[in-house]
């Protein structure tokens, strides 16, 4: 047991540790905040996010291997869907997580499963229901979906609203540990007796023991986690609650089963727990941020070829006294997604209306939606924003390149 919480950085395992526990009561804790978070171990190849997932998840299987289906090609939709309705406990594992090499459609229907899975609203489809006579193609069935997921990633998922549902965890070659990591290997039917362990536990506790326990735990870490990361969403709060109760879980059982102390290591996990979901990346970054990052990253790498690098006094001007930048929105857009299509980067929004109605939604970074005394207005079709620089530069969007400012790289 001891060797099990070295294989890795206390950052690690105690998200980990603590999400698979909780998993025990997801159906109880679902309705402490109408929603159980997914597990999204994210990290480097080699890093040993797959093994370290799949040897935590033995915690629900004796001498069987963990099923891992992957997010990719060789599982199906309709595969998917049986998966997620399977179990209100037992995780189901999705690897290979790259929306970037899914099929047309592939990543809106995985985001809107794990959306459906975080909230518990269940899996509808239509026609025949049974085999039986009465049944119809107007037959609707709805099945309720808690399945606890984890995604495994190589990067972190670029939606706000999916990171805000998200435990992510970070994996990293040089925080893995060989050594404690063979030896925790070579025997792991001891996860198999550790989840046996939490399984009869978990028994023990009532649905209003479950949901008091995580509101304490969100009442105790809000004064703690709006001191580290101010504005942090509330969702990031409510998922280390419940990650707190899965700890609860584990040391209520290591108290039980050991004569042994662990009170110094259950300390630091759930420290670990805390610095994981506030350190850096913990706050979600918006979508448009993550937008006009990668434009800016555009607008300054000379080596992109010029049909698809967005260009000032084309796509954007800046005012006079640098406090504003102008972008020409539809210009702007279809340029960024040509861009993001050749390079395999991702496209935040997916159509051109999304993508100005979601700037038009940002009134503290966008001053003036109409620039109708703007010389790049041009004319009264073209749908030219103007954007706060001091906003972009709070927001940590660095600078377009402007030559006629000295901005960005000339």
């Amino acid at each position: 047991l001891r060797l099990m919480l070295k294989i890795n950085s206390r950052k690690v395992i105690g998200p980990m540790l603590a999400w698979f526990a909780a998993c025990f009561l997801r159906r109880l804790l679902h309705d402490a905040f109408k929603g159980f978070p997914l597990l999204h171990p994210v990290g480097q190849a080699g890093s040993g996010k797959t093994q370290t997932t799949t040897l935590f998840a033995r915690m629900f299987y004796n001498e069987a291997e963990p099923v891992v289906m992957s997010a990719g090609i060789s599982s199906t939709n309709f595969s998917i869907k049986c998966a997620v309705v399977a179990s209100s406990s037992i995780p189901l594992i999705l690897d290979e997580y790259k929306p970037a090499e899914m099929q047309p459609g592939r990543h809106g229907f995985l985001m809107t499963t794990l959306r459906q899975l975080y909230n518990g609203t269940g899996v509808s489809s239509g026609g025949v229901s049974d085999g039986s006579a009465a049944g119809s193609y107007k037959d609707v069935t709805y099945i309720p979906a808690f399945t606890p997921v984890a995604y495994i990633a190589e990067a972190m998922e670029g939606q706000t609203a999916m990171c805000e549902r998200s435990v992510v965890v970070n994996f990293s070659k040089a925080t893995t540990r060989a050594e404690e990591w063979e030896a925790v290997m070579a025997q792991p039917e001891y996860f198999s007796k550790m989840g046996r362990s939490l399984l009869e536990k978990a028994l023990d506790i009532s649905h209003e023991q479950a949901v008091k326990s995580a509101r304490e735990h969100e009442k105790a870490l809000k004064p703690i986690f709006r001191e580290l990361l101010p504005g942090i969403e509330g969702r990031l709060i409510q998922n280390a609650a419940i990650l707190m109760v899965g700890m609860d879980l584990v040391e209520s059982v290591l108290k039980e089963k050991f004569d042994t102390d662990f009170d110094d290591e259950l300390t630091e996990l759930r420290q670990a727990i805390v610095e994981n979901a506030t350190g850096p990346g913990a706050k979600a970054t918006p979508e448009y941020v993550s937008a006009l990052i990668a434009m800016s990253i555009n607008s300054n790498d000379s080596s992109i070829e010029e049909s698809v690098r967005l260009r000032e006094g084309y796509e954007y001007v800046y005012t006079e006294d640098g406090q504003y930048i102008e972008f020409a929105m539809r210009e702007l857009y279809m340029r960024y997604r040509t861009w993001a299509a050749k390079t395999s980067n991702t496209v935040n929004y997916a159509t051109m209306p999304s993508f100005i109605e979601a700037f038009r939604n940002q009134p503290e970074l966008v001053v003036d939606t109409e620039c109708t005394a703007s010389p790049f207005k041009q004319s009264q079709t073209r749908i030219v924003f103007r954007l706060s620089v001091k906003h972009m530069q709070d927001e940590g969007i660095p600078p377009f390149r402007s030559k006629l400012l000295g901005l960005g790289t000339n």
